[in-house]
């Protein structure tokens, strides 16, 4: 359902003139620190399940693909709610839903004074809305984003746009593992490090959020 037109500028000049795009930089900044917020959650599940919920590391799969499983059955809504309130509100709701998560089992563990299987279940259902969020809405913006683009320059460089948010993507991914690497590392007997990367990564989710606010998605719309 496309029509190729292979792009005539070249590549650095391409990338450039895609940065100056003020509403793709503002969703690469988020994009750069959800996935910053992200990568260090998910890397940390094996070690929160372990460490803070004293479970046998074999319930971090169950959590994973809990998490995925549970995520796939919200898509649908996802997608109805994303035509009512808008991809910029969900992918904000989204964020305060990692917060939520991530801030979780920051505290979670046997000193909760709740059952560490309900610990578990919560943050597995806590933590499948916003990632099914995620998995659609921020494809969805970029190609917004690059749909008015096109109008606006008569260039088409939706190929540029995704080649930028994937770079977004792994700057914050690689970001996110020496992060975690430096805090983990801090108490490393009793799990606080660990505690501090789930906070660190629910206060980068809460900085992800301010910054998607100022997101002219109404701009971007009108465009198209």
């Amino acid at each position: 359902y496309c029509e190729a037109q292979p792009g005539t500028s070249p590549v650095l000049k391409s990338l450039a003139t895609t940065f100056k795009n003020k509403d793709f930089r503002v969703f690469v900044l988020q994009d750069i620190i959800y996935f910053l917020g992200l990568t260090m959650f998910q890397t940390g599940l094996p070690f929160f399940v372990t460490s803070l919920l004293r479970f046998d590391e074999s319930m971090s799969m169950v959590m994973f693909v809990g998490l995925t499983a549970a995520s796939l059955i919200f898509y649908p809504f996802i997608t109805k709610l994303a035509h009512k309130i808008g991809k910029k509100a969900l992918v904000v709701i989204a964020f305060i839903g990692f917060v939520i998560t991530f801030g979780f089992t920051g505290i979670c563990g046997p000193g909760l004074k709740l059952n560490i299987y309900v610990q578990a279940v919560l943050i597995v259902l806590l933590g499948s809305f916003p990632m099914a969020i995620f998995g659609i809405c921020p494809q969805a913006i970029v190609a917004d984003i690059a749909q008015s683009d096109e109008i606006l320059t008569g260039e088409n460089r939706s190929g540029m746009f995704y080649a930028a948010r994937t770079f977004a993507m792994k700057f914050g991914q690689s970001a996110a593992m020496l992060i975690f690497t430096s805090l983990a590392t801090i108490g490393a007997a009793n799990g606080t490090g660990y505690r501090i990367v789930a906070l660190v990564a629910a206060g980068c989710c809460a900085v992800g959020g301010i910054i998607m606010k100022l997101f002219n998605e109404k701009r971007v719309l009108d465009v198209i």
